[in-house]
């Protein structure tokens, strides 16, 4: 029996306006601990319907292959829509964004058909691609997914990260310790397991003040290290977004995602999808709590000053 999730704009859901971004890729952990590339993408399905069940949006970063993240999401936005009734309202749940020069294989009419469910945001070109060496070839595709991870941090409320490649990146570090980073620097709440290993392992590793980090998945490594060192730019080569971690600590993200420093620490080590679900559901929730508190004082504030002064 499929399970149907309720209407997303229902003022007791709790999570209603908070939108989770997701960052979950396959890791050679994952596959050496048995975990397949279909498992994975179950993952993704499994936390974004207990999201979207509360109330909550859901946004990834993922470009469209076959039998990648985002065709799981795909067949979710069918089933999705088929179980709503009427028209929708408000924010819409599922955001993908694009990075350049990858671009969506959806056609058309299919998201025109599912405009209410799903967005999808192509981004633009960084840079211009004529007439640039092979070498800053690289430097544009890693400024191209800086770009859309910076979009994808600007569109969310919070961000869960599992699993990842430590090697072998096109961007500037490792895109899970990328993502990580941005929505540290942001200020939001961030969720991260060693559920599925590789680069979130490698940043729970940093935030716990590691010296066994892999320093590869913090660095640039490949074509964007040659061309970095061509172009003499060997700040942006050798920048640790390792220390960014170590900085803040678990301290600091407890603070932020509505977690104790042990729930935080069960989070690390979670054993099961259903923990980590459990866990990152129950730090939203409270997060999101006090995002209402907060506007219902602002409001209740406004109105008193426009009373007193109307």
């Amino acid at each position: 029996m499929k399970a149907v999730m309720r209407d997303p704009y229902k003022k007791t859901d709790p999570l209603r306006g908070l939108t989770l971004s997701i960052s979950i890729s396959e890791s050679q952990d994952a596959k050496d601990n048995g975990y397949t590339k279909r498992e994975v993408n179950r993952s993704v399905r499994d936390i974004s319907r207990a999201v979207l069940a509360q109330g909550g949006h859901v946004a990834f970063g993922h470009d469209w292959r076959e039998d990648g993240v985002m065709a799981e999401v795909m067949r979710m936005v069918v089933d999705y829509q088929s179980q709503q009734s009427g028209s929708m309202f408000g924010k819409i749940p599922m955001t993908n964004v694009v990075p350049w020069p990858r671009r969506t294989s959806i056609p058309e009419d299919l998201r025109e058909r599912y405009r209410d469910v799903l967005k999808i945001i192509e981004m633009p070109p960084v840079e211009a691609q004529d007439g640039i060496s092979k070498m800053s070839e690289f430097i544009a595709e890693a400024n191209a997914l800086t770009q859309a991870r910076i979009e994808l941090t600007r569109r969310s409320n919070a961000r869960l990260c599992i699993g990842g490649r430590v090697r072998g990146s096109s961007g500037f570090c490792a895109g899970i310790v990328e993502e990580a980073a941005l929505c540290f620097t942001a200020g939001l709440p961030l969720y991260v397991t060693r559920h599925f290993g590789g680069a979130s392992s490698q940043v729970i590793a940093a935030i716990e003040g590691k010296n066994t980090i892999e320093l590869e998945a913090f660095w640039a490594s490949g074509g964007v290290a040659s061309a970095l060192v061509e172009q003499g730019k060997t700040d942006d080569l050798f920048y640790n977004r390792a220390n960014i971690f170590g900085k803040f600590g678990i301290r600091e993200i407890s603070r932020k995602n509505g977690l104790s420093i042990e729930e935080n620490q069960q989070l690390f080590n979670a054993r099961s999808m259903a923990e980590v679900i459990g866990l990152t559901l129950t730090g939203l929730g409270r997060v999101a709590r006090t995002i209402r508190n907060r506007d219902h004082i602002i409001n209740e504030s406004g109105a008193q000053d426009r009373s007193e002064h109307g």
